[in-house]
C-alpha cells in the first residue's frame, strides 16, 4: 500500500474488529506506520481520522453498527465521517452532532447494464471526493456492493480502506456481477472484518497483494 498514515498507531482495522467483535483478515501489506495487529494487541490512538460508507442509515443492522462505531469514535475526540451512497431522507439512527454527515444521493435504481455501468461510475467519482473531502487515516465501509465502491474510490483517493461482511457470503451469495467485482477488489483491502472463523476461512481464500 503506498498511502502512509499521517498519524502513528492508528490501525483502525484492529480498532474496527474491536467495535464489531468480529476478525481481521489482513490482505496488503501494512502501511508505514501501521502496527502489525497479526502479532500483537495495540492500544486505541488519542486521535484519529476516519471515514464509515455504508449504503444509508436506514433501519438496519448493519446501519446501526456504523451510528454505533462513529458515535463511539466521536465521543473519544477522533475526526469521524460518515459517508452514505444514498440520501440523509430515511435517516434512521442518531449521530453525534461532531460526525460529518456526507449524503451522495446516488442510490438511484438502474435499467440495465449501461445505465448501472454509468451510475456506478458516478457513484465512485462522488465517493472519492467525498473521501478526499474527509481527508481521513483510513476507510471502513460494509456490505458488499458498497465495499467495491469504496475499494474503487479509496484506491484512486489513495486512502487504505477496510471492509466489512456482515454475512456469510457462502449462505449469502451476492448477485453475479458484484461477486465478481468483489473477488478483484477485495485483494485491495487493507483487511477485511468478518464475523465467523467460518467466513474467515471463505476471506483467507481471497490472493493478497503480496502474493
Amino acid at each position: 500500500m503506498s498511502h502512509a498514515c499521517n498519524r502513528p498507531h492508528c490501525d483502525t482495522s484492529h480498532l474496527a474488529a474491536q467495535r464489531l467483535g468480529s476478525q481481521v483478515v489482513p490482505m496488503a501489506p501494512l502501511p508505514v506506520g501501521l502496527p502489525d495487529t497479526r502479532r500483537r494487541q495495540i492500544k486505541s490512538p488519542p486521535s484519529a481520522r476516519v471515514a464509515l460508507v455504508v449504503s444509508s442509515l436506514d433501519a438496519g443492522g448493519a446501519e446501526r453498527v456504523i451510528s454505533i462505531m462513529a458515535n463511539h469514535w466521536a465521543e473519544r475526540g477522533w475526526d469521524v465521517a460518515v459517508i452514505t451512497i444514498g440520501s440523509a431522507a430515511r435517516d434512521f439512527y442518531a449521530l453525534d452532532p461532531r460526525v460529518t454527515r456526507t449524503a451522495l444521493g446516488a442510490d438511484d435504481c438502474s435499467d440495465g447494464i449501461r445505465e448501472a455501468i454509468a451510475n456506478n461510475a458516478h457513484r465512485i467519482k462522488r465517493l472519492r471526493a467525498a473521501i478526499r473531502d474527509a481527508n481521513p487515516d483510513a476507510v471502513i465501509s460494509f456490505l458488499t456492493s458498497t465495499n467495491v465502491l469504496a475499494l474503487i474510490a479509496g484506491t484512486l483517493a489513495r486512502v487504505p480502506v477496510i471492509v466489512s461482511e456482515r454475512i456469510d457470503p457462502t449462505e449469502e451469495p451476492a448477485p453475479t456481477a458484484w461477486k465478481a467485482l468483489r473477488r478483484v477488489a477485495y485483494p485491495r483491502a487493507h483487511a477485511v472484518v468478518v464475523q465467523t472463523p467460518e467466513v474467515r476461512a471463505w476471506a483467507e481464500a481471497f490472493p493478497t497483494r503480496d502474493g
